[in-house]
């Protein structure tokens, strides 16, 4: 495509021009071809590009010019440096998403090497701090040189970094010891520093996510400018950061820009306070003077003349799917000796395409026309005569993307999901012989003989127990309940005959379990035949590259779907990640083995989506897709029900109106429930009868725990899909209070990004009473309302004049809450967000962040103090899972807050808040085993006493969750090659262990040789070794002999050693263990 270019004398002519530091104008520029030549004068000029284009350009055109790097070599950087979109209010936060983009730019611009900044008006106009204030920002790390980390520490506090016990987000770091963690941006992975002194000791990166290192450097460069902290402000402009000799501004349609921004500084006034604005914000005038100082190219889309470079690039025709017409506009490029290039998202698109045309050529008796694949991401391609340069875009082809797409820019970086079953002090806990009780944290003690921490656990009245901590196995955090639990009393059989009658009942319920897992094992489903060419052909038609584990979702379903066995499979995965395609490729192969599909939704408006998705994607096929809703005629009913009877309907998509006896499927095979969390179990369990045979598929984003709870059991088999797409960015989540300051600037801050906003409402009586608040308060913007007792075309009309951008903020009831699509939408406010439940909040946050934009969910609430405890929980909750691919997480949490609800009807009731979900859970497990033949026998119990102190002191972790996580972690190690993996990790984030915390390793060593040889006591001192079986040892006088070990007797159930230090005794137990394997 390089050498193509090349042959255009107007792009030769602005190279030269540019490549002499002059400006230059080019004009008759489609918008398709932008990214192409910004990537072709990056390669061909040897300088810096700064592009300034419109705000809603800047991702689109990112994401096509990094997809472009490979085809054009020009080896430079790429950054989008984004507004800050905070910049101009008093109560709204600084965006941590943006800040981290806005940072990794500056980074970029301040460094040495070619770049290409991409860059928005609204951005350029912004007042920010001066160069030669943020330069002191940038640290080199050098193992082996010294740095103050009390310097370190002050910049990052001047700069609004937050401290915290792990650094798992941009903008935080973590002190322990001589360790310093800092997450800042502009780098793939947080940075590790270990000092001695003052010196550093060492540097590594590390996982956010695991909090492991992933590897050593010799030095690394920690630039920690924060550009949404304190220093942020200022009175230099983005361009400040340019270094004029060796850079070109690319001003991308000039007119548009400056009126772009002039619209915003007249809304500031209005809205805010002229102030502000000055304040804030250059005028278009000074914006234009500073451009002025740089070589700049100016670009227009109309011819402007004015010794303008004219290039005439023009659209490609619209082929609409036509593989015809594309066949014959191939062949006409031809003839006129173009050059021709096909960009496709991947290397299964080229080759259904190349597939395509070779089919054509056969058909039509014809030389297939000559034609070069690239693999970029390019939403429309073009024709620029005077290079005799083609490129058409395969999205184009198929016309199946309406907008463009997100860029893929992948973020290694997810946040760390706090695991449900942390513990913190507060929490209730469940002791496997001593039921429930109140975790109050660790406290180091000697007590029974031993010297180290031990868990305190209070319960009834002034009961205590301390249970040694590698005991930590026997507790598990209480979930069952969102009503605060029964606390059990200590030295009564309560607990124990509860716990007892539930094992009785579990063995009845396993065995009722297992029946229906084998009916449905045995229950025989569709053998649908192996995935053809058509079937692989449409898969290859995917526009986005799938992700792992959409991948491994898709392989399930298709592995699941080739079974006799009966498919049912749920889906698990946060909304935008992909669950959709999963069904249309199950769907599709359905069809193609001539079954019918019948895909179930929460809502007229989800259905009429899913309509046009479907037809979308399968429009290449001859595959019939239809639709019931209350949106149908009655007149069309008729007929689609016919059509359905006669197999002449191969896809019907419905809400609960296709449950009826009136539909009748005349060869049913595959039935897709989406967003089953809104069908109650008589519709599922109702769908099984009518459709026996037919393979069940569900799709959800958080599964109900009573669902989930089946999955995780293997009643039913799950996939989860965690993976976000690239270019997918967190969704800002924020807790406030609900006052009208604060939604005046939520509002006018998305409208001011040319964005829509959700606002959910959820009391239809005062709906519109709100409405004409908010009027009031903004009278510029326009509101409109919606809720589920509208006349259905109402509120259809009403839904597509808001996705067609006709008015700015809906207000709602929770009717948004399913799947429905909207591009513009980035921010959604959610009144008395505290009546909410977890996973209708969480829905309800997955309705904005569909497109490359930063997203903002604001969970408002009357009054934070007056909250419950659960809902301030559940708030939380959704606050710290700010990350894509939450979902499932979220379901886990759901769990405790909600309680996790009967599983098989009234006979269950109430056993889980008795014993808690993770108990239960096992005792299930023991009993279906126990049914299944397995003979279950519990581990001793060994109890471990030594005359060394073993614990981990507060000097070295003095978090107590943090401690209660190193220490599940330690005891959870099932052999001595764990526990030195476990020993590695935890000497990685919290520096070298003391004695007392290494010494841990040995309790645990003792404490696995315990479970192996089945020892009720293991007594260590400096000398000597008891190990004491109450009843008949598990070792004799032949496993003794064969153990080799001297200074050795047993009597009476007790072995005693002599040995010299604790090294000894486990060689001891070593030996003794490989005896009596």
């Amino acid at each position: 495509m390089l050498s193509a270019l090349e042959r255009s004398a107007s792009l030769k002519n602005t190279v030269t021009k540019l490549s002499a530091g002059k400006d230059c104008l080019v004009d008759s520029v489609n918008p398709s071809f932008k990214a192409v030549m910004y990537s072709y004068l990056a390669s061909a000029v040897n300088k810096d590009l700064v592009i300034i284009t419109s705000s809603e350009n800047i991702y689109p055109l990112f994401g096509e010019m990094l997809s472009l790097q490979n085809i054009f070599k020009h080896n430079a950087q790429i950054a989008a440096y984004p507004e800050d979109d905070s910049l101009l209010y008093t109560q709204l936060k600084a965006s941590r998403e943006v800040s981290k983009e806005r940072a990794s730019a500056i980074k970029l611009m301040l460094s040495g090497g070619k770049k290409i900044v991409i860059t928005d008006i609204n951005a350029v106009s912004e007042k920010i701090a001066p160069p030669e204030d943020i330069s002191g920002f940038m640290f080199n790390i050098k193992a082996g040189s010294g740095a103050g980390m009390e310097e370190i520490i002050k910049a990052l506090n001047s700069n609004g970094y937050e401290r915290c016990v792990k650094a798992s987000e941009c903008f935080e770091y973590s002190v322990r010891g001589s360790i310093l963690d800092v997450y800042a941006p502009g780098g793939e992975y947080p940075v590790r520093i270990e000092f001695f002194g003052d010196t550093v000791e060492s540097v590594r990166y590390f996982s956010p996510d695991t909090f492991d290192t992933t590897h050593s450097v010799k030095e690394a460069q920690l630039f920690i400018f924060n550009p949404g902290g304190p220093a942020r402000r200022g009175h230099s402009s983005i361009l400040e950061y340019i270094n004029g000799n060796d850079a070109v501004i690319i001003t991308d349609g000039l007119e548009g820009l400056k009126s772009e921004i002039l619209e915003k500084i007249k809304k500031i006034e209005r809205y805010i306070d002229p102030k502000d604005a000055e304040k804030n914000i250059f005028s278009i005038r000074t914006i234009l003077k500073k451009i002025k100082k740089y070589p700049k190219l100016k670009v227009y889309e109309t011819a402007v003349g004015n010794d303008a470079q004219s290039l005439k690039a023009s659209a490609n025709p619209a082929f609409e799917r036509d593989m015809e017409r594309l066949f014959d506009y191939l062949a006409a490029q031809e003839i006129k000796k173009h050059s021709v290039y096909i960009a496709s998202d991947n290397e299964g698109e080229t080759e259904h395409l190349k597939t395509i045309i070779t089919q054509k050529a056969e058909e039509k008796n014809a030389k297939a026309p000559h034609v070069e694949f690239i693999n970029a991401d390019i939403y429309r391609g073009f024709v620029l005569t005077e290079a005799k340069l083609c490129v058409i875009s395969n999205r184009e082809i198929f016309d199946r993307y309406k907008g463009k797409i997100l860029s893929r820019v992948k973020d290694k970086n997810l946040k760390a999901l706090k695991h449900y079953t942390d513990l913190e002090k507060g929490d209730y806990i469940v002791h496997r012989e001593h039921g429930i009780g109140v975790f109050e944290g660790v406290r180091n003690m000697d007590f029974d003989g031993i010297t180290g921490d031990f868990l305190y656990i209070k319960y009834f009245g002034d009961d205590k127990l301390y249970i040694p901590i590698y005991k930590i196995d026997l507790i598990d955090k209480y979930t069952g309940s969102d009503k605060i639990p029964v606390l059990s009393k200590l030295g009564t059989q309560v607990f124990r005959r509860s716990k007892e009658a539930i094992e009785r009942e579990m063995k009845e319920m396993a065995a009722e379990l297992l029946r229906i897992y084998a009916s449905r094992k045995t229950s025989l489903g569709i053998k649908y035949s192996l995935s053809d060419a058509t079937v692989k052909a449409f898969e290859n038609a995917f526009i986005f590259e799938e992700t792992p584990d959409q991948a491994k979702a898709i392989n399930d379903v298709m592995a699941d779907m080739e079974k006799e066995k009966q498919m049912d499979r749920l889906v698990c995965g946060d909304a935008g990640f992909g669950k959709t395609e999963v069904a249309m490729r199950a769907a599709f192969k359905a069809v193609n083995d001539g079954k019918q599909v019948l895909v179930l939704t929460a809502t007229t408006l989800l259905a009429a989506q899913h309509l046009n998705s479907f037809r979308e994607r399968m429009a290449d096929y001859p595959v019939k897709v239809d639709m019931l809703s209350r949106l149908v005629k009655a007149s069309d009913k008729k007929i689609i029900l016919q059509r359905l009877k006669e197999g002449k309907t191969d896809i019907l998509i419905g809400t609960h109106a296709v449950l009826s006896a009136s539909v009748e499927f005349k060869n049913p095979g595959l039935v897709i429930i989406d967003e089953e969390q809104h069908f109650g179990v008589k519709n599922k369990e109702n769908l099984r009868q009518k459709y026996p045979s037919a393979d069940l598929l569900t799709l959800t984003a958080t599964p109900i725990p009573r669902t989930l709870y089946f999955s995780l059991s293997g009643i039913r088999d799950i996939s989860i899909i965690q993976t976000p797409p690239p270019g997918k960015k967190a969704i800002e989540t924020v807790i406030i209070q609900e006052r009208m300051q604060v939604l005046r600037e939520i509002i006018l801050r998305e409208v001011l990004r040319k964005g829509q906003v959700f606002y959910v409402h959820n009391s239809i009586r005062t709906l519109e009473k709100t409405k004409e608040s908010l009027q009031k308060l903004l009278p510029e913007i326009r509101f409109k309302t919606a809720h589920g007792q509208m006349d259905k075309g109402e509120l259809e009309h009403l839904m597509e004049d808001f996705l067609l951008k006709k008015f700015d903020v809906l207000i709602t009831t929770t009717i948004v809450e399913s799947g429905l699509d909207m591009p513009d939408v980035n921010t959604i406010i959610v009144s008395s967000a505290d009546r909410f439940g977890l996973s209708q909040l969480y829905q309800l946050r997955g309705r904005v962040g569909r497109r490359d934009r930063q997203a903002y969910a604001y969970m408002m609430v009357a009054d934070v103090r007056a909250m419950t405890e659960t809902a301030r929980e559940r708030l939380k909750t959704l606050e710290s899972y700010v990350d894509p691919g939450a979902g499932f997480s979220i379901a886990m949490r759901d769990l405790e807050l909600r309680g996790a609800g009967n599983i098989l009807g009234t006979r269950q009731h109430g056993y889980m808040e008795k014993i808690g979900f993770e108990m239960y859970c096992r005792m299930l497990e023991e009993a279906v085993a126990e049914i299944e033949g397995e003979v279950h026998v519990p581990d001793k119990d060994t109890k471990i006493k030594t005359d060394f102190e073993a614990h981990i002191p507060d000097e070295y972790v003095w978090d107590t969750g943090e401690k209660v996580r190193i220490y599940r972690r330690i005891f959870a190690a099932q052999s001595t090659a764990e526990a030195e993996t476990v020993k590695k990790q935890v000497e990685d984030v919290w520096g070298k262990m003391p004695q007392e915390a290494q010494n841990i390793f040995y309790v645990l060593k003792l404490k696995i040789a315990g479970r192996l040889l089945a020892a009720d006591e293991i007594s260590v001192n400096e000398t000597e070794m008891f190990v004491v079986w109450y009843d008949k040892p598990s070792i004799g006088p032949r496993e003794l002999s064969k153990a080799g070990v001297k200074g050795v007797s047993l009597k009476e159930g007790v072995l005693h050693v002599k040995i010299k230090g604790i090294q000894e005794a486990l060689s001891a137990l070593d030996a003794y263990c490989k005896a009596i394997k």
